[in-house]
């Protein structure tokens, strides 16, 4: 999941709309797999990692160094951060535990404080 499920604009209409139907999967799998088995996401909003296009799509798509990508980043969540992969792991590892036994079908934005202003 990511911050692309929740506002347009997150990686255009196909990755968009890919990710608007992974809520619906992942809270009808929520109800049909309950009472037995949890079902619950988080959604990172921008992360710098190693990630590149592949080359078929790389004359198509603008390729932006990591201190571009940073910057970029810092200026759209009100916490001011590039967020690094491991800046998401807490929230994976709550899910995960008995600590959260109580909550199903639910997303946790991991985004910098992105959602809070309504932005994607």
């Amino acid at each position: 999941m990511s911050g692309a499920s929740f506002y347009p604009d997150g990686g255009g209409v196909w990755y968009t709309a890919s990710k608007h139907a992974q809520i619906g999967l992942m809270r009808q799998l929520a109800f049909e797999l309950s009472p037995s088995i949890r079902v619950n996401a988080v959604a990172p909003g921008g992360t710098l990692t190693a990630l590149t296009v592949i080359p078929p799509l790389r004359p198509f798509v603008k390729i932006v160094d990591n201190d571009t990508k940073a910057s970029s980043i810092k200026k759209r969540n009100i916490l001011q951060l590039a967020q690094m992969p491991e800046d998401h792991v807490a929230a994976y590892v709550l899910l995960a535990s008995d600590e959260s036994r109580a909550i199903t079908g639910e997303i946790i934005s991991s985004d910098g404080g992105l959602s809070v202003r309504g932005l994607g």
